[in-house]
């Protein structure tokens, strides 16, 4: 027994050591990546006050003297982390670390304190862009202190990933794991759209958010997102190579810039794969091309089967989406298609359609909705279980009408976020108003579509 167990431990050891050797990874790999790579991790300090509205002040009395809150306003303070990517004093992060905030601190490893401001953001992405703006900041950083960003596209699912960040308050804590999965999709019941994570099981937790996630190469893969789930041992990042189109476009434009496609299409899934001459549950149909738009120019059809994108397999909508605001705007990128069981690649310059960023955003233009009743589900031969918001009238002056929605679509989520009732419909499109990429799931004569708009 004695032998076998001293068996299976050498065997066990000759296959970690040929596994290491093959991978370059020594006893010393993470320690050399967190000395590589700590100099530019940055601590982030976001401050702001809160004024509190009904709040009496009592003016010169004891409240005041012994409480000292002047004009109802109450200071708080958030932490995360971040990373500087540009040696001019330029750092990523996750929005929600300084969302709202009066002030920002970053403090460095070294111990130096520099003011910043928000210097742009795309905040449906969660990604922030900060400047070092500080009388004491001498204007350029050591080439040491500059992390360098890698390509997320070509992470794979089992490599080793390294954390750094500040859990807690714990400056630069690092933990290791593995790429558990890519293309995850949350909900996180906000304005936000987390599509096309990556997921790891190296601990993120909340003031790891906005650090960087690692490859064994001491590169940046992506931006650590600390999102409250009920299970634990589960972290999220967002691909870097998103991060590096939105920093470019701050720099270029001062604005974040969206890339379109301009279709409708659904997910390829179990019913309908082998009909479509497909091996597998993997890509995107597509079940209308508007007129003018990037993919009409490009001669994609409607019933084209997107199955990758620049390389990258497409498994559904999202990860689609996501690709695509991956691309610069005015740049092109090559679809892989199946039409009629023949492949074929076209390449598709993608357009600017309107701008995150527009300084005003007009009233919401006129759309009806209403909660969908058994009377309608009857009708348009809906399953009973089936929940959403039908669209009852539409303008078709209206962008929501250009962009593709129609009267009697049952709206069932848009950007993630489940839509039960008119009143969250209506919010969450006037949210989005003036502003593209939006991701709407809609069901259209039985299909489930989803709608780029």
């Amino acid at each position: 027994m004695l032998r076998n167990w001293i068996m299976v431990g050498l065997i066990f050891a000759c296959y970690n050591s040929s596994f290491a050797r093959g991978l370059n990874f020594s006893d010393n790999t993470v320690a050399d990546i967190v000395e590589r790579v700590g100099p530019s991790v940055v601590n982030i300090v976001s401050k702001k006050n809160i004024r509190t509205p009904g709040f009496r002040r009592y003016q010169h009395g004891l409240f005041d003297y012994f409480f000292s809150v002047p004009n109802n306003v109450i200071p708080q303070k958030g932490e995360g982390s971040g990373f500087i990517f540009d040696a001019s004093g330029l750092i990523l992060t996750n929005f929600h670390v300084v969302e709202g905030a009066d002030e920002i601190e970053v403090s460095l490893d070294n111990g130096k304190v520099y003011k910043a401001i928000l210097q742009g953001a795309d905040s449906r992405r969660d990604i922030a862009i900060l400047k070092i703006q500080d009388k004491n900041f001498s204007g350029k950083f050591l080439d040491s202190q500059v992390a360098k960003l890698g390509d997320s596209t070509s992470l794979r699912v089992g490599e080793f990933v390294v954390a750094i960040g500040s859990p807690f308050s714990l400056d630069r804590t690092v933990t290791l794991g593995i790429v558990s999965a890519k293309g995850r999709s949350l909900d996180a019941g906000d304005n936000t759209d987390y599509n096309n994570l990556i997921q790891t099981d190296a601990s993120i937790n909340p003031g790891n958010s906005g650090g960087p996630l690692l490859n064994i190469h001491g590169e940046v893969i992506g931006i650590n997102t600390a999102i409250s789930r009920a299970g634990q041992g589960i972290g999220f990042a967002i691909p870097i190579n998103l991060a590096k189109r939105i920093a470019s476009d701050v720099s270029k434009f001062g604005k974040v810039r969206r890339s379109w496609l301009g279709v409708e299409m659904s997910n390829v899934d179990q019913e309908s794969y082998r009909y479509l001459g497909l091996p597998n549950p993997r890509g995107v149909v597509l079940r209308r091309v508007l007129a003018d738009t990037p993919a009409s120019r490009a001669g994609l059809q409607v019933g084209d089967v997107i199955l990758k994108m620049n390389g990258t397999l497409i498994e559904n909508a999202s990860i689609l989406v996501e690709k695509i605001q991956e691309v610069p705007v005015g740049e092109e990128a090559l679809m892989e298609v199946m039409r009629k069981g023949k492949n074929l690649s076209l390449s598709v310059r993608l357009d600017e359609h309107g701008s995150q960023n527009s300084a005003s955003s007009p009233a919401l233009e006129f759309v009806k909705l209403k909660p969908l009743t058994d009377a309608d589900r009857n009708r348009l031969s809906l399953e009973s279980s089936t929940h959403g918001v039908l669209v009852e009238a539409l303008d078709k002056k209206s962008q929501w009408y250009l962009r593709g929605l129609r009267v009697d679509d049952v709206i069932v989520q848009i950007n993630q976020i489940s839509v039960r009732d008119e009143n969250t419909a209506l919010r969450l499109l006037s949210q989005n108003q003036g502003k593209f990429g939006t991701l709407v799931v809609l069901i259209r004569e039985g299909f489930l579509t989803y709608l780029e708009m």
